[in-house]
C-alpha cells in the first residue's frame, strides 16, 4: 500500500513539476506588457479592441497583443509580416502557396513577399511589388486564384499598393510608382476582376507613405499636398484641390468623415472633412507627451484613437490615445513600457472603430 501511495505521490509531484515547467516557460518566453491607464473618461459606447503587433528589426520575432480600455491579453498565434501589416503565420504562408502553385501552373518563378493585403466576406486580394500582373484574387470559399483582366495601356508600370477599398460593385485601389512622385489608381469590377479605369497622377513629394494618401467612403481618392489635399473624385478624371488651415503630414478616412492631421512638438491639428470632402470642424489637442510621434490613427464619428511612439520618455514608450473632437479633449490614455527589445510597429481597431488603412 505504502508502496503504491509512494508511487501515486511521486507521479503527482512530476505532473505538478511539468505544468509548473510550462506555465514557467510560457511567461519566460510571452511575458507580459507593462502599461498604466493614465486617464480614463470613456463611456460605454467609446468601448474598443486594438489588435498591437510587436517585431524585432529583423521581423523573426513578432508578437501580438489585444488591447481594450481595460486590459492587455497576449495573443497565442505567431504571425508574419508583410510589407503593410501583419497575418496569421499559417494564413500567410498558405496564401503565398497557393498563390505560388498558380504560378508554377504557368511556368513563372515563385514570389516570396507581398506588399498589401485586402479581405472583405468574399475574397482576398494579395499584391506584390510590381505592375497589374503581381496583383492576384483569391476566393475564400474555393480558394481558387484569379488575376487582373486589363487593356495593355491600362498597365502603368510598376507600383507599390497601399490602399484597396470596395466601393458598390468596384475596387478603388491605390499604388505608389517605384521611383517616382506618381500615383496609379485602378478601378476594377469587383464580379470579373476586370480594370475599368487607370489613372495616372502625379503628387506632391510629401505624398510617398500609406498614411499621405487614403479612399474614403464614396471612392475618392485623397492626397496630402502641402496646405490642402489634392481629391480624385470617384470614375472621373479631373483633380480637385481642397485647402486646409495647416501643412497636413497624415490622412485618413472612416466610413462617413476624412480627417488630415498635423503634429507639432506638443499637439495635433486636425481637419475634420465631410464625404463631399468639405471641412466642417478643425482644431488643435494635446499629444500625450511632448515629442510623440505617430504610428497609426483610427477614427469613428468624432472619436480619434491615435497609436504614438514616444523617442524621449524612460517609462513609456508607447501611447493609445483617444480624443473627443467635439470638444477637442483627451478623454482615454493608456501607456505602454518598453517590450523585451521589441517595437510597436502596427496596430489595427476593431469594431466599433473603423480600420482606416485600407
Amino acid at each position: 500500500m505504502k508502496k503504491y501511495l509512494l508511487t501515486f505521490i511521486l507521479c503527482t509531484l512530476c505532473t505538478l513539476c511539468i505544468i509548473g515547467l510550462s506555465v514557467f516557460s510560457y511567461f519566460m518566453f510571452n511575458p507580459s506588457l507593462g502599461y498604466d491607464i493614465l486617464l480614463n473618461t470613456l463611456n460605454e459606447s467609446d468601448d474598443f479592441k486594438l489588435t498591437a503587433f510587436y517585431s524585432d528589426i529583423s521581423m523573426d520575432t513578432i508578437k501580438g497583443f489585444e488591447i481594450t480600455p481595460q486590459n492587455i491579453t497576449p495573443l497565442k498565434a505567431s504571425f508574419r509580416s508583410y510589407t503593410e501589416g501583419f497575418l496569421p503565420s499559417n494564413h500567410s504562408k498558405k496564401i503565398v502557396s497557393v498563390i505560388n502553385n498558380f504560378r508554377k501552373n504557368n511556368t513563372e518563378p515563385p514570389l516570396t513577399y507581398f506588399h498589401d493585403y485586402y479581405e472583405d466576406s468574399d475574397v482576398m486580394i494579395i499584391s506584390f511589388t510590381g505592375d497589374l500582373d503581381h496583383i492576384y484574387r483569391i476566393d475564400k470559399q474555393t480558394w481558387q486564384v484569379s488575376t487582373l483582366q486589363y487593356n495593355p495601356s491600362d498597365n502603368l508600370g510598376h507600383m507599390y499598393v497601399s490602399h484597396i477599398k470596395r466601393i458598390a460593385d468596384t475596387f478603388v485601389l491605390i499604388g505608389g510608382e517605384v521611383n517616382a512622385y506618381n500615383a496609379f489608381i485602378y478601378t476594377i469590377d469587383t464580379a470579373s476582376f476586370t480594370v475599368l479605369q487607370a489613372h495616372k497622377l502625379p503628387t506632391d513629394p510629401s505624398a510617398i507613405y500609406e498614411q499621405h494618401y487614403t479612399i474614403d467612403s464614396r471612392g475618392n481618392s485623397v492626397f496630402i499636398s502641402g496646405k490642402g489635399l489634392d481629391i480624385l473624385p470617384y470614375q472621373t478624371s479631373q483633380m480637385r484641390h481642397t485647402p486646409l488651415p495647416f501643412e497636413a503630414q497624415y490622412v485618413f478616412s472612416s466610413t462617413s468623415n476624412t480627417i488630415a492631421l498635423s503634429l507639432t512638438s506638443d499637439s495635433i491639428h486636425y481637419a475634420l472633412l465631410d464625404e463631399s470632402l468639405s471641412t466642417i470642424d478643425s482644431g488643435s489637442i494635446p499629444l500625450p507627451n511632448e515629442g510623440v510621434l505617430l504610428i497609426d490613427a483610427f477614427l469613428s464619428n468624432n472619436i480619434l484613437n491615435l497609436v504614438g511612439y514616444d523617442p524621449i520618455n524612460k517609462r513609456y514608450k508607447n501611447y493609445i490615445a483617444l480624443y473627443d473632437l467635439t470638444a477637442d479633449k483627451l478623454i482615454y490614455c493608456l501607456g505602454l513600457h518598453e517590450y523585451t527589445n521589441l517595437a510597436l510597429l502596427d496596430a489595427e481597431l476593431h469594431l466599433p472603430f473603423d480600420r482606416l488603412k485600407n
